[in-house]
């Protein structure tokens, strides 16, 4: 075959066909780069760059490298808009000005073109293709090409892979699609939760009988704060304790289900009744871990400054796990006595001066000593309760 003289075509009914069909965008990726490869484009590496919605990525991408054959996937962070690897990139270039960006490697303007030419100059690469790939919502993403051929990349050899472009955008709008769904659930529900929402479990009334640990937590203070600090100091004090509470549970096997006001409602799901032990130990643990992480920030602050400080309740029982609501507007979330016993159990913790309160029934599934502290009467439920704490 001729230098140049190579036709995409059966590349892209595949891409159509069967390619857009395959679930998982790295196979998918590899595969396509492959059949341009058989195909005879002059690619060795190939990359694609998608912007996202997601709390802390500002996007996410796939790099297949043909001297290798390695597929790396990366995420990018919201910071990456203020560095030197973006501004004055050609990624800037196709996000920002909707526009394709071709830059022969072997004739660079050194210490005037932007660092990543340099560095795919340095590794063997002899041309830059990078390609605009339009979304329904107007928004640029990239295809970028680039190739170790001495003659770089020929009109016809960027006309062919400018049709690649624009086939690959409807796939991958597709998986872009699915992808931030699943981390918007991930970040709003959690991600066991945002699982099962994207498995189907999203009518109202549908629901699991689940076994689960259960902990609630409530910051102490938070009344006074609310009123006595500036709004944007007490948002600060609430995140920093939401985020001490979600590393420790989340490292142990836990998910926050609800934000309630300054309160969190936490479940560990046992997946069998062998696992209720194993769910207990790690949310005492994820107790222990967050009081210690509290205590470490509280050391630093300046005398006089807010402090984190907060009770939890544990307990274990069964729950219904799946969405109630009005017809149009549903909430994932835990409900039966048991979660209103744990609740009931961490407003205790004010009266009795502790800042941890386990159930009877928490209690038997760990092996760490408790004591009784007496039997309470807990709002809502009929018989007093046999309220415990840790020996220690």
């Amino acid at each position: 075959m001729a230098r140049g003289n190579w036709d995409p075509t059966d590349t892209l009914t595949w891409l159509i066909a069967e390619g857009r069909l395959i679930p998982d965008v790295q196979v998918m990726f590899r595969a396509l780069a492959y059949r341009l490869v058989d195909a005879g484009a002059p690619v060795d590496r190939m990359r694609v760059a998608v912007r996202t919605i997601h709390p802390l990525l500002r996007g996410w991408g796939i790099t297949w490298f043909r001297q290798t054959d390695d597929v790396q996937v990366y995420d990018v962070t919201h910071s990456v808009e203020g560095s030197s690897a973006y501004i004055g990139s050609p990624m800037q270039t196709i996000y920002e000005e909707h526009r394709p960006v071709r830059k022969c490697l072997r004739q660079m303007a050194v210490n005037r073109d932007h660092a990543i030419f340099q560095e795919l100059r340095d590794e063997g690469y002899t041309d830059y293709l990078g390609m605009p790939m339009v979304f329904q919502d107007g928004t640029s993403n990239a295809l970028v090409f680039t190739t170790r051929d001495p003659e770089g990349f020929s009109d016809m050899d960027i006309a062919h892979l400018a049709r690649v472009t624009n086939f690959l955008a409807a796939v991958i709008e597709i998986h872009g699609q699915k992808r931030t769904a699943r981390h918007l659930l991930d970040t709003y529900l959690g991600r066991q939760t945002g699982h099962r929402v994207l498995n189907g479990l999203i009518r109202r009334g549908d629901g699991l009988r689940i076994q689960a640990a259960l902990w609630f937590s409530d910051l102490r203070n938070f009344t006074y704060y609310a009123e006595t600090l500036a709004l944007e100091h007490t948002i600060v004090l609430l995140n920093r304790y939401f985020e001490t509470v979600w590393f420790a549970v989340s490292a142990n096997g836990g998910e926050i289900l609800d934000f309630i006001g300054d309160g969190m409602l936490v479940v560990f799901p046992c997946e069998t009744p062998a696992a209720t032990r194993e769910r207990c130990a790690g949310a005492l643990r994820a107790a222990h871990e967050a009081f210690e992480a509290a205590a470490f920030f509280n050391a630093g602050q300046p005398d006089g400054a807010p402090q984190i400080a907060f009770g939890v309740g544990l307990h274990v029982g069964e729950v219904i796990y799946g969405n109630v609501g009005a017809p149009d507007r549903l909430d994932f979330r835990v409900i039966g006595p048991a979660v209103n016993r744990t609740a009931r159990l961490e407003s205790l913790t004010k009266e009795l001066g502790r800042s941890l309160l386990l159930s009877a029934e928490f209690a038997a599934q760990i092996d760490d000593p408790t004591v009784s502290l007496g039997q309470y009467s807990l709002k809502g439920i009929a018989d007093p309760q046999d309220v415990r704490g840790l020996a220690a």
